[in-house]
């Protein structure tokens, strides 16, 4: 498997066609990218319906047209007889299909974010010294209890979402957390399915996760109007940041998860500390947001420039998890190469720190 912005990527194959799939538990069906489809000639089951896909960036419409799938196997493990709906992944989407609950619920699954690897199991198996928490579906998608800093809710185990934790705005607003945490910032803080998503930035004092607790991570409390994170039927999604922080397994013959801590000495939760949202438009990074005052605003950086070059490195799409880490650590001074909304080059340096 690869991990690339939280997204577990692993080779599968199609009707015997290699094909890229992103890992998503929290996909209630497997899908299958419809350009892909047609260009090998998986067969498609016409149908008149539309579909409407909820995501955390807000819903998209598709038609409901289905992929009839023979064979999908990803390394010893395959599945004879699926079905996937095809839809149209945007440019940037970085595989060809997502493997989501009509593949994973016949297996017990175990994810080693350490040692890189996926495995798939036809049965259940004894874990010493793990974490068991039982789950319940909600839409397809694993759902467990957790506690944030008192308040206790359910949220959804997400493999293919790449924060710590979002947090659904009706459960943020009937605890009051927007009250709650006064130190926050607001921004862009991903790209889902629908779109864009806009959080509010702040920091927990502490995760229960069953018998574990994350100390001092980074949340977010969803500022978005429409998608999955307006939904009241579910409290949140449990991300990568704390999943990658165990060998998680995902049995669902048995509605289970299993943690079995990876590292003895947990790493800091980081977060971007230069204070600029930037959004992807047409293949460039542009600046979004400016948290006021903060690092970037500083440093002279305007609502609409294009970033060029973060330390002398160009960046596109495809370099956006690089500019994220550049942007993590408190006292560093990050130069940036900006192309103002006059086509004017600038170069200014942002001298990163603490905003929460």
């Amino acid at each position: 498997m690869k991990i690339s912005s939280g997204l577990i990527s692993i080779s599968a194959q199609v009707n015997s066609i290699p094909m890229t799939f992103i890992l998503d538990s929290g996909a209630e069906l497997d899908m299958l990218d419809d350009g892909i489809a047609k260009f090998y000639g998986v067969t498609a089951q016409p149908s008149d319906d539309t579909m409407i896909i909820s995501g955390t960036g807000g819903q998209i419409e598709a038609p409901g047209r289905w992929a009839r799938i023979d064979s999908l196997k990803i390394g010893g493990a395959e599945l004879h007889q699926s079905a996937a709906v095809l839809i149209n992944f945007p440019p940037q989407f970085p595989a060809q299909g997502i493997l989501g609950y009509n593949f994973l619920h016949h297996f017990v699954t175990t994810i080693d974010y350490q040692a890189m690897t996926v495995t798939f199991r036809g049965k259940a198996f004894r874990v010493d010294d793990a974490t068991t928490i039982p789950f319940k579906l909600i839409g397809n998608i694993p759902s467990v209890e957790i506690d944030v800093d008192g308040k206790r809710g359910r949220f959804k185990v997400d493999t293919g979402n790449n924060a710590a934790i979002d947090i659904n705005r009706p459960f943020s607003e009937r605890n009051h957390l927007f009250e709650k945490y006064t130190r926050h910032f607001d921004t862009v803080t991903g790209l889902g399915l629908g779109g864009e998503v806009r959080s509010r930035v702040v920091r927990i004092q502490t995760l229960t996760l069953g018998t574990q607790k994350i100390k001092n991570l980074i949340g977010h409390i969803s500022l978005q109007t429409k998608g999955a994170l307006t939904d009241s039927k579910f409290d949140g999604l449990l991300g990568f940041e704390v999943l990658s922080r165990f060998r998680v397994t995902l049995d669902y013959p048995s509605n289970k998860i299993v943690l079995e801590k990876a590292n003895a000495e947990e790493p800091a939760f980081e977060y971007n500390r230069s204070g600029i949202g930037f959004s992807v438009v047409g293949g460039a990074a542009v600046v979004s947001d400016l948290v006021p005052a903060g690092p970037g605003e500083e440093a002279g950086v305007k609502v609409g420039d294009e970033m060029l070059e973060i330390n002398g490195v160009s960046i596109d799409t495809n370099s956006i998890d690089f500019a994220a880490a550049l942007f993590a650590k408190p006292g560093a001074a990050v130069k940036i190469k900006l192309c103002s909304a006059d086509k004017s080059i600038r170069e200014v340096t942002v001298t990163l720190h603490e905003l929460l």
